[in-house]
């Protein structure tokens, strides 16, 4: 019997490789990039006020602020 089994007969929680870890948080920092750079490229579309292509981005109705409101 592995040493995995004993542990898991035992009732030990399954513990995850560092190697395992370090993917999970490679890829949630490639999440957090993205989700960043959604965020500006939405940002940069209401600045050039393309509320319309925004709206359909979004799939909202986006209220448009004047500058200094």
């Amino acid at each position: 019997m592995s040493v995995m089994s004993v542990a898991r007969a035992r009732g030990e929680p399954k513990k995850s490789s560092p190697r395992r870890q370090g993917k999970h948080v490679e890829h949630m920092l490639l999440a957090q990039r993205g989700f960043q750079h959604t965020l500006i490229a939405l940002g940069d579309l209401y600045r050039a006020h393309q509320i319309d292509a925004l709206e359909q981005v979004l799939g909202v109705h986006v209220e448009h602020l004047q500058a200094g409101a």
